[in-house]
């Protein structure tokens, strides 16, 4: 049995165990070690490692100055929404907004591709959704209606001639 001293203290060490005196030493240099009843124990820090405590506050999603224009009255952000749909649903997902207000839900589940259905009461909220979503310029519209406006344009030039 190996002897260690650690504050003023001594702890028997078992002779087959993996630690030996110098290591030991280092480690209460360091204030690594921290003494219990019969035994002593390893001691971690948070800054041991890279990680971040768990939070459930959004801080990136706070609004700081003038991040979208508001088009109705009570908008929530773009980034708040995508967040909610990309953790609580799959691609091809159905999504319901039965208040769509300025239809921020319904472009960021076509933004992410889920289907959406959307209403309101107010028909100025209707129209300025419909307006919103259907000037909305989407990348995999882009991409699909591209081949295909190319060669519906070819096959049109082809009939002219």
């Amino acid at each position: 049995m190996q002897e260690f001293i650690l504050l003023s203290r001594m702890i028997g060490m078992q002779s087959n165990s993996r630690s030996s005196r110098a290591p030991m030493e280092m480690l209460a240099a360091a204030n690594r070690i921290q003494e219990s009843t019969n035994q002593i124990q390893y001691v971690r820090f948070f800054d041991d490692f890279p990680v971040q405590p768990l939070s459930n506050l959004w801080t990136d999603t706070t609004q700081a100055g003038f991040v979208e224009p508001k088009l109705f009255v009570v908008l929530t952000l773009t980034k708040v929404i995508q967040r909610c749909l990309l953790m609580t649903t799959d691609p091809g997902d159905l999504v319901l907004d039965p208040t769509c207000g300025s239809g921020t839900t319904a472009y960021v589940a076509e933004q992410w591709g889920r289907r959406w259905i959307t209403c309101d009461p107010s028909r100025v909220a209707a129209t300025l959704a419909k307006q919103r979503l259907m000037s909305a310029d989407f990348d995999y519209y882009d991409l699909a209606t591209r081949t295909k406006a190319s060669a519906a344009d070819s096959a049109t030039r082809q009939c002219l001639m």
